[in-house]
């Protein structure tokens, strides 16, 4: 959704830009957590298992209990996986739930793009924020404990920024096929992105009290309006 290169936290100043990380450096609650966006390489077999093995052992306990008191040892007990197996991957605790965060969201994206291409009509948008509902829905319990994280503010702005390069690459494709934009793409990728994924937190963070119904008649006609009419 919209690029993010600050953030604050509950009773705090800002916190310094995002960087990346240094080899071998481990990073405290204070710092900032960075999720890198670099291309897809093919895995070992066996760290796709450990990752998923940690990743579904680390929902569950997001069930019971909020990040910052899971501990590295309880998850690698859980998942039956050793420390030193864990800190191979993963530089901290800190730099799982980024991998977490990142994996959900690449997941859906994938999953969505390989639906259906973007047109020149604005209803790839609208349904892309359908299946987003619904993804969202089906990951209850995990987002809810991602939200009830001190950090959750700066997770979901790094997800923003990953969905606003997203969406300019999308309305790229509508414009090429006709699509009839009221500003730039760059602009218009960070009102929708920006827009609806603002309107997603809060409702998530409001335990999802407005129907779904409801919720997706305003998003569809925030979305319906950034296309302007055809000449």
């Amino acid at each position: 959704m919209f690029i993010v290169c600050f953030t604050e936290r509950r009773g705090q100043g800002p916190l310094p830009p995002v960087t990346i990380k240094r080899k071998g450096h481990r990073t405290s609650p204070c710092e900032n957590v960075k999720m890198e966006t670099t291309p897809i390489k093919k895995e070992d077999l066996r760290v796709q298992k450990t990752k998923k093995a940690l990743t579904e052992k680390f929902r569950q306990l997001l069930e019971e209990k909020r990040f910052e008191d899971i501990t590295v040892n309880e998850l690698c007990e859980k998942a039956g996986i050793r420390r030193a197996t864990f800190y191979k991957h993963f530089e901290d605790k800190y730099d799982f739930l980024s991998f977490v965060v990142q994996s959900l969201r690449d997941d859906f994206d994938r999953q969505v793009w390989a639906k259906k291409k973007p047109g020149r009509s604005s209803e790839y948008y609208v349904t892309y924020v359908k299946e987003l509902i619904s993804f969202v829905n089906y990951y209850d319990k995990t987002f809810k404990g991602i939200m009830k994280s001190d950090l959750s503010h700066h997770l979901v702005s790094i997800m923003m920024e990953q969905n606003y390069k997203d969406t300019i690459e999308k309305l790229e494709y509508s414009v090429k096929d006709g699509m009839v934009l009221p500003a730039s793409v760059e602009a218009t990728a960070a009102m929708l992105t920006g827009g609806v994924g603002q309107i997603l937190v809060s409702w998530i963070k409001d335990s999802k009290k407005k129907p779904v119904d409801d919720l997706l008649v305003e998003i569809e006609a925030l979305i319906r309006c950034v296309q302007a009419p055809s000449l």
